[in-house]
This record gives structure tokens, C-alpha cells and sequence, in this order.
């Protein structure tokens, strides 16, 4: 649950202000270096702290930064999905799952240090097996397909959707975000970014068209909203 800025003391505000300060200066550094290669005391100089303060604030170091970087960035999906697919009889599944997919795709392109850090480091760290921080990312990932999974298992229940385990799906939706984002993402391109770069809206149209038609359905273009075909 949010706090209210004017629930809490000074003191805390100030806190909570340098604890998003320290997290902001790491996000920057780890998209650009990659977490191995940061340094705590780079983190402190970005962040314009001292290394002790660095301590103060996250006594694990780098490590228990990245636990609360993937934390702030598995619940804004988390949100995401919960808006995206709030009851809503005016609003068909289609309607909602490309609602879903234009706001996790505009979160991604507005929060392009995390989304560089998902690529980068969550992937790294999840095959670390004895690592505490894999551990916790797993878990973390998981509560974003379960979460994903309620209203794909709905729609299929509902007929809008044919039947297969709403988990697989779950997961073949989000490594579809995933890699289309990074296709767009201009920071993997060494020399210029590609000339198919797409909008927001083409985007959802054209990923919602796959998970509702395959490859070999009809495209959504050829559907007004009631879902018939002209």
C-alpha cells in the first residue's frame, strides 16, 4: 500500500527521497555498465552521497539494490495488469488485452533504464541458482504470470480464447513484450536504429492480432469492436 507524503514525518520523507535518489543513480549506471561492472562508489558519486550513506540506506550493497530495482519494476506490471484487466462489462477481452499491451509497452519505452536492466541482468541473475537475489527475482516473475494467467484463464473460459494451460501463454506474451521492446530499443543498435520502428498502437494491434488469430488468422483490421468480420 502507497503512503501518503503527508502521513509521514519529515524525517521519513527525506529518507524515502534519498532511498529513490540511490535507486535512480544505480538504475542509470547499471543500463549503462551492467551491474558487474558498477561500483558502489560510483553509485555514490551519481547519486551525490557517501559511500556509508550508500550502506546506510541498503546495508547489502549492490546486490540488495538490484533486489529493490526488480522489485519496484515487477510492481509496476503488476499494476499494469490489474488496470488493464479490471472489471469492465463495456470493455471485450480484446479491447483488454491490447490496453494491457499498449501500457506495458509505454511503461517499457518511458522506463528505458529498467527495461535494459530486466535484459541485461534479470536473465544473468535467475541462472544463478545458489544466488539469494535469483531466488527472489524468480519468485518475483512468477507472481507476474500468475498474475497474467487469471484473466487469460477467464477469457478462455469465456470462449475468447481456446483452451491450452494460461500459464504457457503467460509467459509467451511477456517474452513477446520483451523482445519486441528490444527491438526497438535504440540503445541495441550500434550503428542506427532500424527503419521498422513501430508506434504504441501498431504494437498492440499487431501482438493482440497474434495471441488472439496465430500466424494464420485473419488480422484485426478485417473485425469491427463487436468482433464480427465485415
Amino acid at each position: 500500500m502507497e503512503i501518503s507524503p503527508i502521513s509521514i514525518s519529515r524525517r521519513d520523507r527525506e529518507r524515502l527521497l534519498r532511498r529513490s535518489e540511490i535507486l535512480s543513480a544505480s538504475k542509470i549506471l547499471f543500463a549503462e555498465k551492467g551491474y558487474s561492472e558498477a561500483t558502489l562508489t560510483e553509485i555514490a558519486s551519481r547519486a551525490e552521497f557517501g559511500k556509508g550513506t550508500i550502506y546506510n540506506y541498503f546495508p547489502g550493497g549492490k546486490e540488495e539494490i538490484l533486489v529493490a530495482i526488480f522489485d519496484q519494476l515487477y510492481e509496476s506490471l503488476l499494476k499494469i495488469i490489474s488496470e488493464s484487466f479490471e472489471p469492465d462489462e463495456s470493455l471485450n477481452f480484446r479491447d483488454a488485452m491490447r490496453r494491457f499491451l499498449g501500457r506495458s509497452f509505454d511503461f517499457f519505452v518511458s522506463n528505458i533504464n529498467l527495461f535494459l536492466i530486466l535484459i541485461k541482468e534479470a536473465e544473468r541473475t535467475r541462472l544463478n541458482h545458489h544466488s539469494e537475489t535469483a531466488a527472489r527475482i524468480h519468485v518475483r516473475h512468477d507472481e507476474i504470470i500468475h498474475a497474467l494467467s487469471i484473466p487469460l484463464s477467464t477469457a478462455m473460459k469465456r470462449g475468447d480464447l481456446r483452451k491450452m494451460p494460461p500459464t504457457f501463454l503467460a509467459h509467451m506474451i511477456f517474452l513477446n513484450l520483451k523482445g519486441y521492446h528490444l527491438r526497438q530499443c535504440p540503445q541495441s543498435f550500434v550503428d542506427k536504429a532500424p527503419p521498422d520502428l513501430i508506434e504504441t498502437d501498431q504494437f498492440a494491434d499487431e501482438l493482440t492480432d497474434f495471441i488472439l488469430f496465430g500466424a494464420s488468422g485473419p488480422s484485426l483490421s478485417h473485425l469491427n469492436p463487436g468482433g464480427n468480420q465485415k
